[in-house]
């Protein structure tokens, strides 16, 4: 194995993770240095900077904002870019070893498709209960 390519690898793919974490914490008006834009409900939407996301989203919101408060934004999006990076590093490991279907590719898109094949197959999958939880804006966990 090619040592020097996963040194460099390894630090570039944090940065991007950290990146595109501290990205999503601003989409929901979190940030390091301001305080949180507020959110105004309406309906089953509410509304952060001009943006609309499901009511279901703003106790998630509520929660990574007390979470910075308690751990400093640093130490979040550090935990969370390396619980990422994990779980990408597990499914490489898992595609490498035959631990997935081999026709299914997790990581990278079908031969013609866009993204990855794992995502196009959940489309079709008919989870009735789950469609009408999102339709509702109820908050889905999935074990």
């Amino acid at each position: 194995m090619n040592q020097s390519l996963r040194k460099s690898f390894t630090p570039d793919a944090r940065n991007r993770l950290r990146a595109a974490m501290a990205q999503r914490l601003a989409l929901l008006g979190l940030s390091s240095d301001k305080e949180p834009v507020p959110a105004q409900k309406s309906g089953n939407k509410i509304y952060i900077g001009g943006k609309d996301f499901l009511v279901a989203w703003e106790e998630q919101r509520k929660k990574q904002a007390q979470r910075i408060v308690k751990q400093c934004w640093n130490a979040v999006i550090d935990e969370v870019a390396y619980t990422w990076f994990n779980r990408f590093a597990a499914l490489r490991y898992m595609k490498m070893h035959g631990y997935t279907p081999q026709s299914l590719r997790v990581l990278t898109p079908a031969l013609q498709g866009s993204q990855s094949e794992i995502l196009e197959r959940a489309a079709s999958i008919n989870l009735p209960r789950l469609k009408k939880k999102f339709a509702e804006g109820k908050q889905v966990r999935i074990c």
